[in-house]
């Protein structure tokens, strides 16, 4: 039975409150942890939490790839919102994937323009995009540059 707070909503529409409470808990269990010294148990909590409470779906003939565009773009606005750190993304971005049946998110070129237009939605300075773009991708790489493009473009 699904949850009345997402009824009647579907696809990316119905994921983001759910995808802006899980960074929200993942990054109240960080600083819990941090303070106990164990930061590494906390944050696998975002992507295991986004995992399963998801919903089967999310992958839809035809709309799919623009579906799946939405939700990396909307989960990055929503990490970089509650400070989440660029290793949270990266957890979240392989669990949105594995939701959509990518099995390499790294090599869909979707995904780093997604990210690079949610980092720029979220108002990342261009320090902040440097330390996402290192997590995310090698400098040089296709992927680097595609949301160092995707981030400028979206903020003209």
């Amino acid at each position: 039975m699904k949850d009345p707070i997402f009824r009647g909503r579907s696809g990316a529409a119905g994921m983001l409150p759910l995808l802006v409470s899980i960074v929200a808990i993942g990054i109240s269990g960080c600083a819990l942890f941090e303070s106990s010294g164990s930061v590494s148990d906390s944050s696998g909590s975002i992507s295991d939490s986004a995992g399963s409470s998801s919903d089967s779906s999310t992958s839809s003939s035809g709309g799919g790839d623009q579906a799946y565009r939405q939700d990396v773009h909307d989960f990055t606005v929503a990490v970089v919102e509650s400070g989440g750190r660029p290793e949270s993304l990266r957890r979240g971005l392989a669990e949105i994937a594995l939701e959509r049946g990518i099995s390499d998110w790294e090599s869909i070129d979707a995904t780093f323009a997604a990210v690079g237009g949610g980092l720029a939605e979220a108002g990342v300075t261009i320090s902040g995009l440097t330390a996402y773009r290192a997590a995310l991708a090698e400098p040089g790489s296709v992927g680097f540059e595609k949301i160092g493009r995707a981030y400028h473009a979206a903020l003209h």
